[in-house]
């Protein structure tokens, strides 16, 4: 068993097969995507010349995760989409029909060509990715739009500017560790809204009262969470806000229990873990990451 409350260097293909089984409590990931950014590294995932490699090798790794999630555990994965053959890509079909690379390390973005999606078309990665975890035998209770509201302004002009990702929440069997969050939220309507005077269970066993003030009322935490993204001073390109780390730390675990990261990258799961006293343990390749990681998760210490 790894030592918690550290950042290992290396792959996380490898490195989960040093976890003991059922000793994990919650996973909170977000993966590299396919063929958005090149970190240099030879080990890395999202460099795959097809989707499919790039799916077969990410659900590859959550087999491996299962086996380590207890059985009232939960995952959570971000995952975003991709365009196909974007005409500023990097990649060609040399005359042997080879696929070849270039600027690797840069950090640049590119694509490969695969017959099979047009160009201009989304590959529909996180869609794939579920249906396919659906199909090895995870239970996907959720389905959640991370709504970000401060994304970049596009210069496109025969779409939409997109601002959203997908968060997919998964568990092992039909029952598992949940606190159910809450949120504000306000109507219109003088009336009470239905349900807006509930009761909340308590350990207890007895029931507590979700008074209303005004128009104003909690409710269950919805699908689409409005969470902006978050800027770091140290240059990263994941930007995994603590915020959107925390709701599902929260909501997952409780206090002590461990929580995974796998590819921890700038560190954001670690930090909201131990300011929400977790413990946690992350993989991450890139040296340089690990540093980052190491100095954001001081400041909780």
């Amino acid at each position: 068993m790894l030592k918690m409350n550290q950042i290992n260097q290396g792959s996380a293909f490898s490195l989960i097969d040093m976890l003991d089984d059922k000793s994990i409590q919650l996973i909170i990931t977000s993966p590299p995507y396919w063929k958005l950014r090149d970190y240099g590294h030879d080990d890395q995932l999202g460099q795959e010349e097809s989707f499919h490699e790039y799916l077969d090798k990410l659900l590859g790794l959550f087999e491996k995760c299962k086996k380590v999630l207890k059985d009232d555990g939960l995952l959570f994965v971000n995952l975003a989409d991709t365009y196909y053959g974007s005409n500023n890509g990097k990649s060609y079909v040399s005359k042997k029909g080879e696929k070849q690379f270039l600027n690797k390390g840069s950090g640049k973005c590119y694509q490969s060509m695969q017959d099979t999606i047009k160009s201009k078309s989304l590959v529909g990665i996180p869609q794939r990715f579920m249906i396919a975890m659906i199909d090895r035998g995870w239970i996907c209770r959720n389905e959640i739009i991370w709504k970000k509201n401060n994304v970049m302004p596009a210069s496109v002009k025969d779409r939409f500017t997109i601002e959203h990702e997908y968060v997919f929440m998964f568990s092992k069997g039909k029952k598992y560790k949940f606190h159910q969050l809450k949120e504000k939220a306000k109507t219109k309507d003088k009336s009470s809204p239905r349900g807006s005077k509930g009761c909340q269970s308590l350990q207890s066993g007895n029931r507590l009262s979700m008074r209303t003030k005004g128009n104003e009322y909690t409710r269950n935490v919805r699908t689409v969470w409005e969470i902006n993204q978050q800027p770091l001073s140290i240059a990263h390109y994941a930007t995994f806000p603590e915020q959107l780390a925390q709701r599902m730390i929260l909501c997952g675990s409780d206090e002590e229990d461990i929580v995974l990261d796998p590819f921890i990258g700038s560190g954001t799961v670690a930090k909201a873990a131990v300011k929400n006293n977790r413990n946690f343990i992350g993989f991450e390749l890139v040296k340089k990451n690990i540093e980052i990681a190491k100095h954001r998760i001081s400041e909780e210490l």
